[in-house]
Formats: C-alpha cells, sequence, structure tokens
C-alpha cells in the first residue's frame, strides 16, 4: 500500500470515527452538547495559543470562542445541519482536489488547495443542504424553501474556505502543517473546526434573515 494511500484511509477512519462521536454527542442532550462545545473552544484555544503570540493570540482566542457561542445557540437540530454542511463541504473539497484538482488557490496560504477542490466543495454542499432540508422538512428544522436553503449551502461553503485559510496564515506563519496531532490524517481540533469558526457567525445572519 503506498504512502499516500495509507494516509487517505487513516484520514478516512479517523474522520467517520470523529462525526460519528460528534454527532452523538450532539444528540444526546443538551448538556453534551454544550460540553461538546466547550471542549472543542478549550481545544482550538490551545492550539492557536501555540501558533502565535502578542496580541494575535487574544484576537484569536476572542474568535474561536465567539463563534462557539454563537453554535451554542443554535437549535440542536439545526447544529447538526450546520456541522454536516460544512464538513460536506470539506470532504468533497479534499475528494475533488485530490482526484481532479490542477489549479492552485492560493499557493502560499494553502499549497494543497485548488478551484477545481473548492467548486467540489461548494457542489457538495449545497447538495447536502438541499438534501437535509427536504428530507427534515417535517422536522423541527426550521421552514425553507429549497432555494435557500441551496443559498445556506452556498454561504457555509463560501464562510468555510475563507475560515480554512484565516488559519492557514497563522499556521504559515508559525511553519507549521498542522495546529495539533489529536486527529490521525487530520492534525489538530483547530484544523477540523477551523472553517466553522467563521461559518457559525455567518449561519447566524443567515438565520436572522431567512429562518421563521
Amino acid at each position: 500500500m503506498s504512502e499516500t494511500t495509507h494516509n487517505f484511509w487513516v484520514r478516512a477512519a479517523t474522520g467517520i470515527v470523529f462525526v460519528i462521536v460528534v454527532l452523538a454527542t450532539m444528540l444526546w442532550c443538551q448538556a453534551s452538547y454544550f460540553t461538546l462545545l466547550a471542549l472543542i473552544a478549550v481545544g482550538c484555544a490551545w492550539e492557536f495559543w501555540k501558533l502565535t503570540s502578542g496580541n494575535a493570540r487574544l484576537i484569536g482566542i476572542l474568535y474561536i470562542v465567539t463563534a462557539l457561542v454563537i453554535m451554542a445557540f443554535f437549535e440542536r437540530p439545526f447544529a447538526v445541519v450546520f456541522i454536516l454542511v460544512v464538513w460536506t463541504n470539506d470532504i468533497f473539497a479534499y475528494l475533488v482536489g485530490v482526484t481532479l484538482g490542477r489549479h492552485k488557490m492560493s499557493p502560499n496560504l494553502s499549497p494543497h488547495k485548488t478551484w477545481e477542490g473548492f467548486a467540489g466543495g461548494i457542489t457538495g454542499a449545497v447538495a447536502m443542504a438541499i438534501g437535509l432540508g427536504k428530507l427534515f422538512e417535517s422536522s423541527p428544522l426550521p421552514t425553507m424553501s429549497l432555494w435557500l436553503w441551496a443559498a445556506f449551502g452556498l454561504m457555509m461553503a463560501l464562510a468555510a474556505v475563507a475560515g480554512d485559510l484565516v488559519e492557514s496564515y497563522f499556521k504559515r506563519r508559525a511553519g507549521v502543517k498542522d495546529s495539533g496531532m489529536l486527529l490521525p490524517g487530520h492534525g489538530g481540533l483547530l484544523d477540523r473546526f477551523d472553517a466553522m469558526l467563521l461559518a457559525a457567525p455567518v449561519a447566524s445572519v443567515f438565520m436572522i434573515l431567512f429562518l421563521r
């Protein structure tokens, strides 16, 4: 087995287990959801602290905590949809980028990101948002047209990519590839949740404007 194939399967196995644990914890009860967010906040803040120095540390930690506090106000069904849409963007961007990626998106910040992966991530996020909106249209999820769910998927994908590039900027300045080593094949907690940190405020604004 080649190193690339081995890394792919390690990444896939870790991702599947991690998604199951996160979603189960979110859905178990409100207390477990809040506990999960608190642990993520502490882990991401600690990793960011190690990456940076000076005022950037305080600004970054405020950025992290603010995003996770916003997520604490999400109704749990919506929070699950939010996470699934953001992670679908990550997954499709990675798969399309690895298989079809040719044109570098931002080589100085994130050398492996490609425009093909970017398009694949958006397509996956929009499809997931529409699918979940249709699947759970009679559930506790907010009532929206499929067009609005598509718009939600698009906005989450764009915000997720921006959030990922923000973290990439600080990692490049620190001269490291990953923020930590907690998750084999993925890096640290900040590597896994960086996309959500910017997407959460955008999702909150979207909820205020469009959800009923």
